[in-house]
């Protein structure tokens, strides 16, 4: 069984670091920046403070619609990414052991398997290597460490053409046809911390609302993660928004499970029950 485990935000945080955009934003490598000169900056600041949760990506968007001045808008984006690279570069990568997020890769990741991963980390390079794994894993958004991280928007974007160098598109990455190409190979799909937001839809609409969702009897495995009551809510919401109103079909026609990634026994027995219904 050809398993591939697709990883974003929340995997990073299960294991202990400090990588979400709440957390860039409270560090000295967004705040040196704020009354500056930098609009962009101080417009996110002013963001954070009336929300719990920031998704920057997200408040591009909305920053676009006050129609920015272009020019001005890109030098502003360019200096936020380049300073989100910095501090990505500069985390600890000392990843918690005791966690379903490390568990999950050093006790059923195989040789035979693969990693998406949207972060930017290399946080999962460090796992293999301490487990004596062969690395195969995909950067779909890029590498702090390497300078080339991909942060923007999707493609659907309805201010593209007076904002282009906000796509994710725009930016030069083979990894997207890498990712299509292990999703179609795979036999069991399990996704770790990973929202499955707005900006990263395209990613998924062909194959969670395409492929998995008319795939009868495929014998196939589709497992999520979620953090707590709230994110399972979240969840179902997202992949029935993904599925068209059709989830209850895609839990018909595939495996499905998911675990709270808080509770590690949880994630052990899902995927123990896996490699049981696959040796069958």
């Amino acid at each position: 069984m050809k398993k591939v485990f697709i990883i974003g935000n929340g995997f990073d945080l299960n294991l202990g670091l400090p990588t979400s955009y709440s957390h860039f934003i409270q560090s000295d490598y967004f705040a040196l920046n704020l009354g500056k000169g930098l609009p962009l900056f101080d417009y996110l600041q002013n963001t954070s403070i009336h929300k719990r949760w920031v998704d920057v990506e997200l408040e591009l968007v909305n920053y676009a619609k006050t129609n920015p001045d272009k020019d001005k808008f890109r030098k502003d984006y360019e200096k936020l990414r380049t300073e989100l690279c910095e501090y990505i570069k500069n985390i600890s990568v000392s990843p918690k052991k005791e966690t379903s997020a490390y568990k999950l890769i050093s006790e059923f990741y195989t040789d035979d398997d693969a990693i998406i991963s949207f972060n930017y980390t290399d946080v999962c390079e460090k796992i293999l290597e301490e487990n004596n794994r062969k690395k195969n894993i995909t950067y779909i958004h890029g590498l702090a460490k390497s300078n080339n991280i991909i942060f923007g928007v999707h493609d659907n974007f309805d201010k593209e053409t007076k904002y282009p160098f906000l796509l994710k598109s725009h930016y030069t990455n083979t990894a997207g046809k890498e990712f299509t190409s292990l999703l179609s190979k795979a036999d069991c799909f399990i996704f770790f911390g990973h929202s499955l937001g707005q900006t990263d839809h395209s990613y998924f609409q062909q194959f969670i609302g395409g492929s998995f969702l008319n795939s009868i009897n495929s014998g196939k495995n589709l497992v999520f993660s979620y953090f707590m009551e709230e994110g399972r809510e979240n969840l179902t919401s997202t992949l029935n928004n993904i599925t068209m109103k059709q989830l209850g079909k895609l839990k018909q026609n595939m495996n499905y499970d998911d675990f709270d990634a808080a509770n590690l026994q949880q994630m052990r027995c899902v995927m123990e029950k896996i490699f049981r219904n696959s040796n069958k």
